[in-house]
């Protein structure tokens, strides 16, 4: 896997439920990946679970959907690639994989996503249609960590409201948890912080 690097101060145990990887793209990459975005996609306000709607009150930020194609295929090799990894090492979810990724921009304008989880089931096909789940997340950070004030990313809440674990983010580095934990990004008060977001999905959990 060349570089990546697991870093072991940061990533899962029994009482720290996620894996944070280092290195998943390298700076330039991360910066090819902003720019193939910016010539190649179209950004929107980003919308809220599988009836696509918008609420700036809990999600306020633009976005827009990655799908395989020649040109972006770096982009998914290198997902799936450290994915399998992390999956096969240490939660061992039954799962098929993906099929896009999102990218996604908070601005300065208070851009946030309010406390939520990513697990969904959705029905796959006609007929006897098979059920998928979401049931790893996975964050990339694509921004220089000093280019931004604000957009904390914060996973598991506790009875007061406040986070259990506030994750740094490097550039380059991505956070893999289950798709059930609560997580938020904290209002981007300067500067623009950008990212990736994939869903592995498999079957329902039992």
């Amino acid at each position: 896997m060349g570089n990546i690097v697991i870093n072991h101060n940061r990533h899962y145990s029994l009482s720290r439920p996620f894996i944070v990887l280092d290195n998943i793209f390298s700076n330039q990459e991360c910066d090819d990946i902003i720019e193939y975005v910016s010539k190649n996609e179209r950004l929107q306000d980003s919308s809220l679970g599988v009836m696509d709607n918008v609420d700036h009150y809990v999600r306020r930020s633009q976005s827009t959907f990655l799908f395989p194609k020649e040109e972006n295929g770096l982009i998914f090799e290198r997902i799936k690639e450290v994915t399998d990894y992390v999956n096969n090492n240490y939660f061992n979810y039954d799962i098929w994989g993906f099929e896009k990724i999102q990218y996604a921009e908070y601005n300065n304008r208070h851009n946030h996503y309010a406390w939520h989880y990513d697990m969904q089931t959705n029905k796959e096909g006609e007929g006897d249609a098979v059920s998928l789940t979401r049931k790893l997340s996975v964050s990339v950070f694509l921004s220089d960590e000093d280019s931004y004030e604000g957009g904390s990313f914060e996973l598991g809440i506790m009875p007061e409201g406040e986070p259990e674990y506030v994750i740094k983010q490097t550039k380059g580095s991505a956070i893999f948890f289950p798709s059930f934990a609560m997580h938020r990004v904290t209002p981007v008060t300067d500067g623009v912080r950008r990212s990736l977001v994939v869903w592995m999905e498999g079957p329902r959990f039992k």
